[in-house]
């Protein structure tokens, strides 16, 4: 499986949790040759996290990456 594309489509705070949830668009094509799947995918993330897990944007996209892996 190739995640061809990840975009936030849409992003909220979750202010009793202290999270960022996004909705992430994904493009993933399966296997060589295959149809392109595009799917959303709904994410959330801790709002602050050390600085070595980096960007919070860049955070909810690499948990879209790994959900994308269960579509």
């Amino acid at each position: 499986m190739r995640i061809l594309n990840t975009k936030i489509a849409d992003a909220r705070w979750i202010q009793g949790d202290q999270r960022v949830q996004a909705d992430i668009d994904v493009v993933i094509q399966p296997f060589p040759g295959a149809e392109l799947l595009r799917r959303t995918l709904l994410v959330s993330v801790p709002a602050r996290a050390p600085q070595s897990e980096g960007r919070l944007r860049d955070r909810l996209m690499r948990q879209g990456e790994i959900f994308a892996h269960f579509v």
